[in-house]
């Protein structure tokens, strides 16, 4: 559902032509007294190029593409933050390449602890109550029909189905690069590394093999029960692929932020950017954490707010602490 467009890649196939047409030309043949042999053989000569020429003007298109598409991810994301009315204090924090995993925020100066550095508002948060199914989803909530978990991702499946009409485009194709990376996608023989950990054990059934596996059926379980209801509220009423769904739990559960009590957890962009340290739970806070998400009672913010809880060092990758773990 989420796609990038090539630009100039025919451009590129079309100079490839007329160059191997001149150098083809550039080639004198043999006279018709030269042996029929030695004609053949600059002949081939010449198809073998104009091959290799054909090869290598498809794999830069390929990379063309690849270069719009990471384009989508950097540079074009804080144009997108801006459109929406999400701020954030440009002279303190720059988004580019972390070297842990995809993107990070970093110190462009030495911040102090206590400084606002983000305001990221409501209508810029995707949820189910500013999703453009909100009423319909709101309804499904009331009934019993979903739950709030199942309310975003049915959101967040909405808008990417959308494409560039949703007001989340420029976000979302930037997602489209986060693929999931859980367990739960591994194969079995990297599952069965996990036995007897935390990470394979399932809160309903305690402790027992492959949880991450049982975990993936009932994504598989959820989403066939679900797609007669999903054709109805969908944009291009398509079967949702088992990877659309579980990219939009895994977006769910590692990028959602509570936006207050109406709201719920609703996907906070720039929020999510900060990647993740671990922290310790003590009085005052979480210790080892650079930044606070938060709902705030001030600041004039009616989404959420990002603070320094700690003195950072300009250079330095900023971090969110999401647990202790």
């Amino acid at each position: 559902a989420l796609s990038t467009h090539v630009f100039g890649g025919e451009q590129k196939v079309m100079k490839t032509k007329l160059k191997t047409a001149s150098m083809a030309k550039s080639i004198r043949l043999p006279s018709r007294s030269g042996s029929s042999a030695s004609r053949s053989s600059i002949a081939a000569s010449v198809v073998r190029t104009t091959a290799q020429a054909k090869a290598k003007a498809k794999v830069n298109a390929k990379a063309n593409t690849t270069a719009k598409a990471n384009l989508g991810s950097s540079e074009l994301l804080p144009d997108w933050f801006r459109k929406v009315g999400i701020w954030w204090d440009e002279s303190a924090l720059e988004i580019r390449k972390s070297k842990l995993h995809g993107f990070g925020a970093f110190a462009r100066r030495a911040v102090r602890r206590g400084e606002l550095l983000a305001k990221i508002p409501r209508s810029a948060c995707l949820g189910a109550g500013t999703s453009g199914i909100s009423g319909r989803l709101s309804s499904l909530v009331a009934d019993g029909t979903l739950d709030d978990d199942l309310a975003l991702v049915v959101a967040i499946l909405y808008e990417c189905r959308r494409g560039d009409k949703s007001p989340w485009f420029g976000y979302l194709r930037c997602l489209a690069h986060d693929v999931p990376h859980t367990p739960q996608v591994w194969p079995k023989v990297a599952r069965s590394l996990l036995g007897g950990t935390e990470c394979d054990h399932c809160d309903e059934a305690g402790w027992q093999r492959d949880a991450q596996g049982k975990r993936m059926m009932q994504n598989r379980e959820l989403l066939d029960g679900m797609q007669p209801l999903l054709r109805k509220l969908l944009p291009r009423g398509a079967p949702v692929s088992l990877d659309e769904f579980v990219a939009a739990v895994y977006w769910s559960e590692s990028r959602a932020f509570n936006v207050g009590d109406d709201d719920g957890e609703m996907l906070c962009p720039l929020a999510d950017i900060f990647n993740h340290k671990v922290g310790v739970n003590a009085r005052g806070g979480m210790v080892g954490a650079d930044i606070g998400v938060c709902s705030p009672q001030e600041h004039e913010c009616d989404g959420v707010i990002i603070m320094a809880t700690s003195p950072f060092p300009r250079g330095k990758e900023v971090f969110n602490c999401y647990g202790e773990y």
